[in-house]
């Protein structure tokens, strides 16, 4: 099952903004170009406005006798809950310690396995195609099997396919695409108008709305996205009336 039609795909945002810039909802050639990537920042400032949980999965590693190195997944940006066994299993949650820690305490003892009851992050292979890769070392190196869960924070593919849709779903669908018309008032230099206002105005802006139901579902959500494309990162810092609103 699809998303609900009150979220609006990128081909109804680009549409739109092309047609605020006083073009053609269906543009072509360079002003395709100037009106996706017009969305696409507005995408990235919606994104980076918040600690968004619409971005935070969970997800299980188990573990492999003698293992101590998993890759991360794809999408993985950062660790929001660290690494937990099943409840069921009554064993203490591991602590992360840096990579140097890590590597010191497997000095002369690299072939002694355990419990693991530490680990530590690192970078993995990097190419331009899939970006900086991460992954999970455990110390000990794990004496069986365990099932280790955790929350990541995903990063999030631009928007490239006519069909594609947010993420977030048709409750931040209006905010996104006030985000998008706010973009072309900004654009150039301009003025903030009457969609910036839409945005960022901490009375009635659409931001603050989106925030409030985000807030409302932190305990009973978890996303499933995925990863690939390019990823859209912070980028620049957000402004409405001279006060920075993207911290």
């Amino acid at each position: 099952m699809g998303e609900l039609s009150t979220t609006y795909p990128f081909s109804d945002l680009y549409a739109d903004v092309a047609d605020m810039r006083g073009k053609t909802r269906s543009p072509s050639g360079t002003d395709l170009t100037a009106a996706k990537r017009l969305v696409n920042d507005a995408y990235r400032k919606f994104l980076s406005c918040n600690d968004w949980n619409f971005l935070k999965q969970l997800a299980v590693i188990t573990t492999a006798n003698s293992k101590w190195e998993y890759e991360l997944p794809d999408n993985f940006r950062e660790l929001t809950i660290a690494f937990k066994y099943p409840a069921d299993e009554s064993l203490p949650n591991l602590s992360q310690i840096s990579v140097d820690q890590l590597l010191n305490m497997r000095t002369g003892i690299a072939d002694t396995t355990g419990q693991p009851f530490c680990f530590a992050i690192s970078t993995s292979l990097y190419t331009p195609e899939t970006g900086t890769r991460w992954r999970v070392l455990f110390h000990y190196p794990p004496n069986g099997t365990y099932e280790l869960i955790y929350q990541y924070r995903i990063g999030v593919e631009e928007l490239s396919a006519d069909g594609d849709v947010p993420i977030g779903g048709h409750e931040h669908a209006a905010t996104i695409r006030e985000f998008c018309l706010s973009e072309v008032e900004l654009w150039d230099g301009e003025e903030a108008g009457v969609h910036t206002k839409n945005v960022y105005d901490p009375n009635i802006g659409l931001l603050t709305r989106s925030k409030q139901l985000d807030a409302k579902k932190a305990s009973r959500s978890v996303g499933l996205m995925g990863g690939g494309k390019k990823e859209l990162t912070r980028w620049q810092n957000i402004y409405y009336n001279n006060v920075k609103v993207n911290d």
